[in-house]
């Protein structure tokens, strides 16, 4: 496949995964405004984020205790993140919402936490308690049976709610409790009646319903009370490694995408090959297959990549930039590296000379740019998810293609001066040095054995939530050396140095 073949190529695997970046982006987004408390598209301040918790008092006398209550809070911000996350990734419009952060309810609300809501309107049904409690037996009892006295231990309040959210761990065993607890307070009512206790066989029958209603209230908030931990005292990286997920579940689609279009192409121009006697069979199975593979670690690279990147500008403090993540910008930025610097590269290694790299790098750039516009357009003139995208943006190809040519050929035509070529040699030097860089590190990626980045990725995920942090920071390492990064931390000290320092992050 010609580097042309390749560069248009990679520019439909792009364009291809508009929809799927944007949703999987928008994701990530809703984890920067768990992060911060502050969701810079409305411009709405939320109640807190992750990062004003782990800012809280700790007294050093109950450490323990104080860590675990005020990871509750951020059990229900993460809790709400993840699920309009996955809501965003699915196609549902319902939002989940903190009560503190909705205007009808107040600040802390007695009974319930959390809400869903459909254009700013609560959802029936939807009302929810999150506790996360180290004895969640004696949290069911105060429900169910409460205190006799209605004092601030009296929880039969939350019987009101329609869901009581627990940690993951807890959620089995306490529903097996209630109904341990029914089963024994009716047997307990109805040896009472026999005595003719008719009174308090009635409250035991009564309080045994509410342990059978409660069972079906519990659900599972989605988060293990060791992860709610790890929210409270990490809420960077949690926020890192919850982007990671969902960009790297965009990378699992963008490859799909990625394969099928390449490999498509391939197929074609190889059976032609075949046809004309360029190529015998064989040749052209592995030529396919080996485009097949390039692809679809093209589609994963850009669309993880693009989702990541457009969270990030959904969520800037800067108009322009969220501006942008509108676009298909987050959608090209691979295709664009791969495109600009295979033609510095060809410049560089003698290929061609400064017109034909101005007029390549012409040919690239206005076709992504007007692509990215015209794969808008497309998209909303035909909206059929990916298919309107890639028309719209085949047509702003063609025609920013036809254009960069006629100039392109003038500029050829032209005579050039002593003084415009310096001028063009030193506006390309730049381009070079930083193009190659950028070459050779997409190149390296593309190049290591599928099966082993499988692996890795596959390991690291794992292990993503792994209470023993020195066994995630080893995979992760792993995982950057095979992509030819360098961890800016190796250990769990390493990290907690950094963080106790007033050093600036850099990536």
């Amino acid at each position: 496949m010609s580097k042309k073949s390749k560069t248009n190529t990679n520019t439909l695997i792009g364009l291809s995964q508009i929809e799927n970046i944007d949703r999987h982006g928008s994701a990530n987004a809703e984890f920067l405004k768990g992060l911060r408390g502050f969701d810079h598209e409305s411009g709405v301040k939320l109640d807190r984020g992750l990062r004003d918790i782990a800012g809280y008092k700790v007294n050093e006398n109950y450490r323990d205790q104080n860590i675990k209550q005020q990871a509750g809070f951020s059990a229900e911000i993460a809790s709400v993140s993840h699920r309009n996350a996955e809501n965003i990734v699915n196609g549902n419009p319902a939002r989940a919402s903190r009560t503190e952060d909705f205007s009808q309810f107040g600040k802390n609300h007695p009974v319930i936490d959390i809400v869903e809501t459909l254009n700013g309107n609560v959802l029936e049904g939807s009302s929810e308690q999150m506790k996360f409690v180290t004895d969640y037996n004696d949290l069911l009892k105060k429900i169910a049976r409460g205190d006799g006295n209605g004092g601030r231990s009296d929880l039969s309040r939350y019987m009101e709610v329609d869901r009581l959210s627990l940690p993951s761990e807890q959620v089995e065993a306490a529903r097996e409790t209630c109904r341990q607890q029914a089963a024994s307070l009716r047997s307990q009512a109805d040896s009472l009646e026999k005595q003719g206790k008719t009174e308090l066989a009635a409250k035991h029958r009564q309080d045994a319903e509410n342990y059978e209603q409660l069972e079906g209230k519990i659900t599972d908030s989605g988060l293990t009370t060791d992860e709610a931990i790890f929210y409270r005292e990490h809420p960077n990286l949690a926020t890192v490694i919850d982007i990671a997920s969902y960009s790297h579940k965009a990378g699992l689609q963008g490859a799909k995408f990625g394969a099928a279009i390449g490999g498509s192409i391939s197929l074609v121009s190889n059976a032609l090959a075949v046809a004309s006697g360029d190529k015998d069979l064989s040749e052209a199975l592995v030529s396919t297959a080996g485009d097949t593979a390039k692809a679809a670690g093209v589609g994963y690279a850009t669309a993880f990549v693009g989702s990541a990147l457009k969270g990030t500008m959904q969520q800037s403090s800067t108009d322009a930039v969220r501006a942008l993540s509108k676009t298909a910008l987050p959608s090209l930025v691979v295709s664009s590296v791969l495109a600009l610097g295979g033609i510095v590269t060809s410049y560089a290694q003698g290929e061609i000379n400064e017109i034909e790299l101005l007029s390549q790098v012409g040919q690239t750039t206005s076709g992504m740019i007007s692509s990215s516009m015209f794969a808008t357009i497309g998209q909303v003139a035909i909206p059929i998810p990916i298919l309107g995208g890639i028309i719209g943006g085949m047509v702003g190809s063609t025609m920013s293609g036809l254009f960069c040519q006629s100039l392109s050929q003038s500029l050829a035509e032209a005579k050039q001066s002593k003084e415009r070529l310096r001028l063009v040699e030193q506006q390309t030097l730049a381009a070079i040095q930083l193009n190659t860089a950028y070459s050779a590190k997409i190149r390296s990626i593309f190049e290591q054995k599928s099966d082993q980045f499988s692996s890795l990725s596959s390991d690291l995920f794992l292990q993503e939530h792994s209470p023993d942090m020195e066994i995630f920071f080893a995979s992760a390492t792993r995982f950057s050396d095979a992509l030819g990064a360098t961890m800016p931390f190796h250990t769990m000290n390493d990290f907690d140095d950094f963080m106790d320092s007033n050093t600036t992050f850099k990536f």
